[in-house]
């Protein structure tokens, strides 16, 4: 399952190497930051469109048990379920503090890595993109548990070294 959720996010991963990308090629040529949403709600239409006229699939019921809040609430009781609720959490926190906040911290960046100062965010994207094929790959190859500690390591490293100078940060946050 977590091989081809993996899979799945690459394709999520695609959408946002894309909007960081116009982001700053727009911010490289002066464009005023209203054009880009004129760009994100003509986007957002083709998508409405493409969704109208899509053919789902139909929605089959793999048990006879009721999906209600009562069966919700009970799940907060197992400590597997919130355990991964609050790891997916934690997760999603961290990713998006990178990516919000990560231009802000190198903008005044003036070293040998301008080229990742300007393109920070498509980068962390695409290597974002590129780790998921990984992660998918290596799941369905290796034990979870050692590519999953072996992985949070090193983004746990990428983090930790990144606050050494400003030339780690610039390199090890889109890294990471």
């Amino acid at each position: 399952h977590t091989s081809t959720m993996n899979i799945v996010e690459v394709f999520f991963g695609v959408r946002a190497i894309i909007g960081p990308f116009l982001v700053s090629y727009f911010l490289t040529k002066d464009v005023d930051w209203k054009w880009l949403y004129v760009v994100a709600a003509t986007l957002c239409v083709v998508l409405i469109i493409m969704a109208l006229f899509a053919k789902y699939p139909e929605t089959k019921k793999s048990s006879e048990e009721q999906i209600n809040i009562k069966r919700t609430l009970k799940m907060v009781k197992d400590r597997y379920a919130l355990g991964f609720s609050l790891g997916a959490f934690l997760y999603v926190s961290i990713e998006a503090a990178i990516y919000v906040w990560m231009p802000t911290l190198i903008a005044d960046y003036d070293g040998n890595f301008l080229f990742i100062v300007t393109y920070a965010l498509p980068i962390f994207f695409v290597l974002r993109a590129g780790g998921r094929f990984l992660g998918a790959w290596m799941m369905a190859n290796f034990d979870w548990t050692v590519v999953l500690t072996i992985s949070s390591f090193a983004i746990l490293l990428c983090y930790a070294f990144s606050f050494i100078n400003e030339t780690a940060t610039v390199v090890l946050l889109p890294l990471s």
